[in-house]
Formats: C-alpha cells, structure tokens, sequence
C-alpha cells in the first residue's frame, strides 16, 4: 500500500515541483553571471552553456542506459555549479550599472570668495555628477529649483560642503529647461542658471 501511494500519489506531484525548483535554480544562477558579465562577454557565456546543454543531452540521448545515481549525481554538479556561479554574478552586481557610472557625465564647479565660478550650469537631460570644490573659507552647496521665484520646489539639493573640502552630487535625470541654482548658504550671493539639453 505504501509503494502504491508513492507511485500514485507522492511521485507524481514530487517530480514536477523537483523539476521547476532545479530549473529555476539554474536560471536564477545564469541570469546573475548574464548580467555580471559585459554585453560581448555574456553572448559569449550564452553560447558556451548552449553548447554543453547539447552535448550534455546528446550524451543522454546516444547512451543505451543510463544509471539513476549517475543522472543524479550529473545534475547536482550542474546545479551546484550554477549556485556557485550565480553567487559570484550577485556580488559582483549588475555590469550595466557600473558600465552607466562610468559613463555618466561629470562637471565641475567650484566656489570661492563667496562665488561661483560659473553662473552657467550646463546639464544633460540624463543626469550628471557635479564635482563640487569649496575653496572657501565658508560653507557652500548647489541646489537647484525650477525658477528664481519658485524656490519651494526643489529639483535637487547637495550636501553642504565644508571649508577646503569636495563633495561629488548625482544630479539625477531633468526635463530639457532652463532652471535656477543657488548656494542654500548664501542664496542672494551666489546663484545662476542650470541649462538641461
């Protein structure tokens, strides 16, 4: 009664859920080393595991029988190793997102004796980094607001930076427009236009 009931019951259900659990172990791994690996590097990994997913089962396929511990042992491998791998692709991290760092635009912008060394801010639609440098003897910081007159809105605001320091501000994405900047510190003094394209 009991082996009826596995083969019945317990097999039936238990193989298909151990099938979807092993192929998804195997594509969450792949995806992570996909995506860990540059654009040319992961067609190149892509192919690879194509080709020793088609030898892997044209070996299945020509050998007359194949033995269970064998095909289980194969496949924990498999599986084993694709943990490992996608281990690796999740702490290594996405490469777009490096590769979208390091090719953000980067302007630098400077404040001394109570100014500015622009009063023109030029910003692509996309977003930037502003190297900002106070070489000051005063707090300084850029923030940046719709218009003069609409200063409630705040599009984006740095950090203030001290006296003889430099601080890095992501400016994130901004609609193409003319907007207005200023110091937070002293917002009479020092002000301009930030120009986004």
């Amino acid at each position: 009664m009991n082996t009826e009931l596995r083969e019945r019951a317990i097999l039936p259900v238990l193989i298909p859920l151990s099938a979807i659990l092993f192929t998804e172990v195997i594509v969450f791994g792949f995806s992570r080393v996909l995506l860990a690996t540059g654009h040319l590097v992961a067609v190149g990994v892509a192919l690879g595991q194509a080709l020793v997913i088609l030898i892997g089962a044209t070996a299945l396929a020509s050998s007359r029988r194949l033995r269970t511990p064998t095909l289980v042992g194969g496949l924990a491998v498999f599986a084993i190793a694709s943990i490992v791998a996608g281990a690796w692709g999740y702490q290594r991290g996405p490469a777009y997102a490096k590769e979208a760092a390091a090719n953000t635009p980067k302007i630098a912008v400077s404040a001394k004796n109570v100014s500015f060394d622009t009063k023109t801010i030029k910003l692509p639609a996309s977003g930037a980094e502003i190297d900002f440098s106070n070489q000051d003897n005063q707090p300084h910081n850029i923030a940046i607001f719709p218009n003069a007159t609409d200063l409630q809105t705040v599009l984006f605001r740095g950090d203030i930076t001290q006296p003889g320091t430099t601080s890095t501000y992501k400016v994130g994405s901004l609609k193409p427009g003319t907007y207005y900047f200023h110091c937070d510190v002293h917002p009479q003094q020092m002000t301009g236009t930030v120009t986004v394209s």
